[in-house]
């Protein structure tokens, strides 16, 4: 039987080869580094969309801010101004343009589509900004989840190793993180001793779901689901698939993923 995390394994080796060779133009790069050390927390709920052409359109359409990054004349698409211009005056589309070298031609006119200047510390600072209404609780400082994260970034660690890896940090970080955040009450058990005392377990756990988002957040969310064992526990593919009659009756929602990224 094929593993999840053995075909894990191979897939970042896959993405590592071709990261290595694509160009990324150093104001990106610097952006990305500066993003990466100032960010607080992955999922701001605010979507930045840097694409180029024809095709990247359906993209851009639904971000919160669609940046179409403008190339060398020569190297760029040709029918991408015809697209775009149809996507600005037709479909709405609200977007800037990035320059990429700064010294390129603009596309249209910058009535349509302003120039956007790449200043790496403004637009991290806009877009790392966590929203008032958002609480994050970030383990990349705890020495346990530091060491615990360790044989997951591992190149020598694989298979039944890396799976072992995964559960240790899905049953830490429920206990450290979500049962703070989320409240605990007491519960009467019977004592080793013979008589009752209290224990303690997830505030409302019957009524809380533990969403899977596939295929990546299962190995964590078995874990999760193990420390918090009342909850139920979803797997969804895809947001369609988390539907009202699912959830109904649960006060609270913990979706669960997880994401091996390597930055040079």
């Amino acid at each position: 039987m094929l593993r999840y995390e053995d075909v894990e394994y191979k897939f970042e080796v896959l993405c590592d080869g071709v990261a290595s060779r694509v160009f990324i133009y150093p104001d990106f790069f610097a952006l990305f580094r500066t993003a990466q050390e100032n960010s607080n927390d992955h999922h701001n709920f605010y979507v930045y969309a840097f694409r180029d052409s024809e095709m990247d359109l359906p993209m851009l359409k639904p971000a919160d801010e669609a940046i179409v990054v403008v190339g060398d004349e020569r190297f760029r698409s040709k029918s991408m101004d015809e697209a775009l211009l149809k996507a600005i005056t037709e479909d709405d589309l609200r977007a800037k343009q990035m320059l990429m070298p700064r010294t390129s031609g603009i596309r249209l006119y910058s009535s349509l589509l302003p120039v956007l200047q790449l200043d790496t510390q403004q637009l991290v600072a806009k877009f790392t900004k966590t929203p008032r209404y958002l609480c994050v609780f970030h383990a990349a400082k705890k020495v346990a989840a530091n060491l615990l994260m360790t044989p997951t970034r591992d190149a020598y660690v694989a298979g039944p190793s890396l799976c072992a890896a995964h559960h240790k940090i899905s049953r830490y970080l429920p206990i450290e993180f979500l049962a703070d955040a989320l409240g605990v009450e007491e519960y009467p058990i019977a004592h080793v001793q013979g008589h009752m005392t209290a224990g303690h377990r997830l505030l409302s756990e019957e009524s809380t779901a533990i969403i899977v988002l596939m295929r990546g957040g299962e190995p964590m969310a078995l874990g999760v689901s193990e420390v918090f064992a009342r909850a139920m526990l979803l797997h969804a593919k895809q947001a369609e698939e988390i539907h009202g009659k699912a959830l109904a009756g649960k006060k609270t929602v913990i979706m669960v993923d997880s994401v091996s990224t390597k930055f040079p």
